[in-house]
């Protein structure tokens, strides 16, 4: 059981693996149709479930969540949620991971549960860990291009250009180096000086401590 209540204008930390952590993107068509649904689904006035292939989707103008990061990983993902009505983020994943494991399912001729149970959510209680989880998720992508485990050895130029060109990451919204309307960055500019602020607090993960945040990770 959750210790909290989700409320409107609080953040929270919402992350599902794959059943066995079975891989839930297999190429890159499943990884656009998950966000194509993340947008498609966060509309309080939509109807459809699973037929997005023949429409065009926009962000709605009545969502369940902003949608503040997210990062999709091979046999994972990880959202910061920001629920704008009662029940936003459960409404919005219900439908997010109903209709993704339908279509995942068609698809590769399966059947079955594809996440490893309901989805794991947990309140951003404090300004410290929400740095360092908006950090997180967007350095989640090294885990598949380095050995992050000795830090002090990452050559960080590369690690950055790795970053940028990982399409799967609300990582490059924040750089602006690709507009996402349905990612809300308004943190970026409440948070750091400009865009190169933000890649040095990128950096600064060389040092930290990770006791701080891993508690509250998978």
């Amino acid at each position: 059981m959750r210790n909290f209540q989700f409320e409107n204008e609080h953040f929270y930390h919402v992350y599902n693996r794959g059943v066995d952590k079975r891989n839930i993107f297999i190429d890159e068509s499943d990884r656009n149709r998950f966000i194509k649904s993340i947008i498609a689904f966060n509309d309080i006035n939509r109807v459809e479930k699973n037929s997005l292939s023949k429409i065009k989707v926009f962000p709605s103008e009545n969502p369940y969540v902003k949608i503040h990061a997210f990062c999709l990983m091979n046999n994972h993902f990880h959202l910061l949620l920001e629920p704008l009505i009662e029940k936003g983020v459960q409404k919005f994943m219900h439908r997010l991971s109903d209709g993704y494991s339908k279509y995942f399912n068609i698809k590769h001729e399966r059947s079955g549960s594809l996440f490893e149970g309901r989805y794991k959510a947990k309140w951003v209680d404090n300004d410290v860990y929400l740095q360092h989880l908006l950090r997180y998720i967007h350095l989640n992508p090294l885990d598949l291009m380095i050995d992050r485990k000795d830090k002090e050895v990452i050559n960080w130029e590369k690690a950055l250009t790795m970053l940028e060109y990982y399409p799967w990451s609300s990582h490059r919204a924040y750089l602006g180096a690709e507009q996402m309307d349905f990612v809300t960055t308004d943190y970026l500019s409440k948070t750091f000086q400009d865009r190169t602020d933000y890649k040095n607090f990128l950096k600064e993960w060389l040092k930290y401590d990770e006791n701080i945040i891993r508690p509250y990770l998978i």
